[in-house]
C-alpha cells in the first residue's frame, strides 16, 4: 500500500497487489505493520459501523506513528548513525548489609564490577567473562 494525498481526508490507503508480502508475521517489518494498518483502516472505512469510528481513529494516529518511526529510522540510517544501540547496564553500588564475602578473580571490563571465582559471568551486568 502507498499512501496518496486526497483534499477532503488528508491522506487515503490505496492497496497494491504485492500484500500479503510475508506470511509468516515473526518475520515482518515495519513496512508490513503499515500494510497491515493501511488494510485495517480500509476495513474499518467501510464497515459503516459505529464500534469501527473509534478503530479508525486509532488506526490513523497508529499509522502516522509508524510512518514518523520509519521515516526517522530512514533518516539515522542515511547519516550514517546507528539506529537503535545496546545500553549496558550501570553497576549498583551495594550497601553494607549486601555485601558477601567471595574471592574476587578480576573486574568486568564491562561494568568494573567485581568478578567471583566461581562464576563465568558478572554478577551485575550478566556479560560474559
Amino acid at each position: 500500500m502507498v499512501l496518496r494525498a486526497s483534499h477532503s481526508k488528508g491522506w487515503r490507503p490505496t492497496i497494491h497487489e504485492e500484500w500479503p508480502c510475508r506470511i509468516d508475521m515473526s518475520e515482518a517489518t515495519i513496512e508490513d505493520f503499515r500494510k497491515w494498518l493501511q488494510m485495517e483502516w480500509v476495513d474499518a472505512e467501510n464497515s459503516g459501523r459505529e464500534e469501527d469510528l473509534k478503530r479508525l481513529a486509532n488506526l490513523e494516529v497508529t499509522l502516522q506513528e509508524a510512518l514518523a518511526f520509519q521515516a526517522e529510522w530512514n533518516l539515522r540510517e542515511d547519516s550514517g548513525v546507528t539506529p537503535v544501540r545496546q545500553e549496558h547496564a550501570v553497576r549498583l553500588v551495594a550497601t553494607k548489609e549486601d555485601v558477601e564475602v567471595t574471592t574476587v578473580e578480576g573486574i568486568c571490563s564491562v561494568c568494573d564490577a567485581a568478578l567471583p571465582t566461581d562464576l563465568d559471568f558478572c554478577p551485575e551486568c550478566g556479560s560474559k567473562c
